[in-house]
């Protein structure tokens, strides 16, 4: 009898048979006359009737079961490494993932992820995927695009927010880190216009500055570099300056010697000086340059802004003309009051006749006008 037939005992008149799949006839023995099938093992399997020999499953496929007609592929989440698997292995490291036909486990890509033993899926934004691990990104460190394997820190002149953008700086603000989660106001007297500054310029001299800009300094001031808005500082008193821009002290213009200003407002040019005390201003026309000259004998300067129309007389001096300050002993002391000028009323006409000398023979009198007349004594 043929090796891959066998004698159905069970169905009289016994006839003859191939061995089904799953199944191998065993080798001819003469000392048996009724060989069996015999399955074939756990990993192997038959696929045709009739065979004598049992094959074994590739790898990446299995056979739990004696007497398999077919191999299966490998499960999901398991490998099965070597031919003749019966027994798959569990795919338990997180490192690699096992889809279903896995031969050996593959290891999980950089940027991905495992989602179970057999699946992986792209790293989201905001985190790192490395050995098959998704870590959300530090303090500082972004990743913007899903997939990515590595946390990349923000630049100076920007500032993380929520793990996934870097956002610049806004102006007035500044930041000169790496993996900085915020920026930096710039201080007094530093500036930035421009959006994502790595640093604030410095306040030029001649400006003062709020932290988006530079205003140039204002008349009456100067600003040395650094000048914070609002910090101008204020020329001195008996100083004054009309343009803009000043940078230094040096900036500031003295007022004309003797003359002074009011330390309560600030000075913006010369016409704001005034003759102080003890000074006399010897201008006619306010058109011309202010000229301060020392308070000459017999007149009184003990106040500010004293002009030669105004300039009072002290007793027993007089002048002839209102326009000059050359005060005149009197011949006749008392003859001469002093005191301020008396006129028609107008300081802007023609010289107001304060104290006339008036040589006039009458009676053998000197006589001294301010608009009423002395005898002499």
């Amino acid at each position: 009898m043929a090796p891959n037939i066998f004698v159905d005992l069970t169905r009289p008149p016994y006839p003859t048979m191939l061995c089904p799949r799953g199944y191998r006839s065993p080798p001819w023995d003469v000392s048996a006359d009724q060989p069996l099938c015999v399955k074939c093992e756990a990993g192997q399997f038959i696929d045709v009737e009739g065979s004598t020999r049992c094959l074994t499953c590739e790898s990446g496929t299995y056979s739990a079961q004696q007497g398999s007609e077919a191999c299966a592929p490998c499960p999901a989440a398991f490998a099965c490494e070597s031919s003749g698997t019966s027994a798959p292995v569990s795919c338990d490291d997180v490192r690699f993932v096992c889809p279903q036909g896995t031969r050996s486990p593959v290891l999980i890509p950089a940027g991905e992820f495992r989602v179970t033993a057999a699946a992986t899926s792209p790293c989201p934004v905001g985190q790192a995927c490395v050995d098959g691990v998704k870590t959300p990104c530090d303090a500082g460190y972004i990743t913007s695009t899903p997939g990515a394997a590595v946390c990349t820190a923000c630049a100076p002149g920007s500032y993380e927010r929520n793990r996934t953008e870097c956002v610049y700086c806004s102006i007035g603000t500044y930041q000169d880190e790496w993996s900085a989660t915020d920026c930096k106001p710039c201080v007094d007297g530093r500036y930035a216009t421009t959006r994502g500054a790595s640093r604030c310029e410095a306040c030029e001299a001649s400006f003062e500055c709020n932290a988006t800009s530079q205003m140039t300094c204002p008349p009456g001031h100067y600003c040395p570099s650094q000048t914070p808005a609002g910090s101008a500082l204020r020329c001195p008193v008996n100083t004054y300056r009309e343009a803009m821009g000043g940078a230094s002290l040096g900036d500031c213009t003295a007022c004309p010697i003797g003359a002074v200003t009011d330390g309560e407002i600030i000075a913006l040019s010369v016409s704001m000086c005034t003759c102080g005390r003890g000074f006399i201003d010897t201008r006619t026309h306010l058109s011309q340059d202010l000229v301060c000259e020392v308070c000459p004998q017999g007149a009184v300067c003990d106040s500010v802004g004293v002009s030669i129309r105004s300039m009072e007389l002290s007793s027993g001096y007089w002048r002839e003309w209102a326009s000059r300050a050359d005060p005149r002993l009197c011949d006749m002391p008392k003859a001469c009051k002093g005191g301020a000028l008396v006129t028609n009323g107008s300081l802007s006409g023609s010289d107001a006749l304060w104290y006339v000398r008036v040589n006039v023979w009458m009676r053998a009198h000197w006589v001294y006008m301010r608009v009423d007349t002395h005898f002499c004594d």
